[in-house]
């Protein structure tokens, strides 16, 4: 009797180790797919963000005062 105790607990471990080997198995193949779509998104989007930035910069740098031409304008310029 304790022999097929042992025998049955023995053979549920082994099922249960086999499922867990699949399920991190699939896991991993799942995580290697995504790896792979957000690299493609990445190298798709990292062009047109600079290019989004680099639009920003001079859009702020030609629209805006700067404190360096406020103070020449107002200041040294009184206002003109």
């Amino acid at each position: 009797m304790k022999d097929k105790l042992l025998s049955g607990i023995a053979a549920i471990s082994v099922v249960f180790l086999g499922w867990m080997a699949s399920t991190l198995v699939e896991v991993d193949k799942r995580t290697a797919v995504i790896n792979e779509r957000v690299n493609a998104n990445h190298s798709m989007l990292e062009p047109m963000w600079k290019d989004y930035v680099a639009g920003k910069r001079s859009a702020v740098r030609s629209d805006s005062p700067t404190v360096e031409t406020f103070f020449y304008d107002v200041v040294l310029n009184n206002g003109n």
